[in-house]
């Protein structure tokens, strides 16, 4: 996301190339720096409403297919969450400079109803999606470590501990610094779901 500074002209320096667009972008920008920080504010809520919906889509599917760990879904969750708590602060910013602009003017007060909308379905989009994440972390099994018995692959291994051979998939996701998958020695210790 570009930023730009509150200086409409920039002092003759020695540039890289890569500020040259940023520096004539701030030249030729006639837009006032509000306007500016609502475009980028825009930007940033559809980008918390798009990770939002596919941190939620991952999960729906996980719910038919569970694939994760639940540090994984603690991980996306969290990092959607950050993101959201990013937005409202950002969005709280932006209704205290309105009430400072104001009050410094001496207009009227602006009407923040629209601003607490967006706080109140942020905060509650971040509810969701934590009591999604709880939900899934709930319903996973117990991870557990567990130690293998004999020399096998990780296919064997999980037929041999779930009778099913098509959790290695599962396996190799739990243990991911895991060099050799078809090399595994009595006494190496993985972590597995209890059932």
């Amino acid at each position: 996301m570009l930023t730009l500074p509150a200086q409409r002209t920039t002092a003759q320096q020695t540039m890289s190339s890569g500020s040259v667009f940023a520096s004539t972008l701030r030249r030729a920008s006639v837009m006032p720096q509000s306007d500016t920080e609502m475009i980028n504010q825009a930007i940033r809520l559809v980008a918390v409403s798009e990770m939002t919906d596919t941190a939620s889509d991952i999960f729906v599917n996980e719910t038919a297919s569970p694939t994760l760990s639940s540090t994984d879904i603690e991980r996306i969750t969290g990092d959607v969450r950050t993101l959201i708590v990013e937005a409202i602060a950002a969005q709280r910013a932006s209704v205290s400079t309105r009430m400072a602009t104001a009050v410094r003017e001496q207009a009227g007060t602006p009407d923040t109803r629209q601003d607490q909308a967006i706080i109140a379905t942020l905060q509650e989009s971040a509810w969701h999606l934590q009591e999604q994440a709880r939900g899934l972390i709930l319903a996973l099994p117990p991870l557990v470590q567990r130690q293998v018995t004999r020399r096998c692959n990780l296919p064997l291994l999980a037929f041999e501990w779930y009778g099913d051979a098509s959790r290695a998939t599962q396996l190799a996701r739990l243990n991911p610094s895991l060099r050799e998958s078809n090399n595994l020695n009595p006494g190496d210790v993985l972590y597995a779901w209890a059932r």
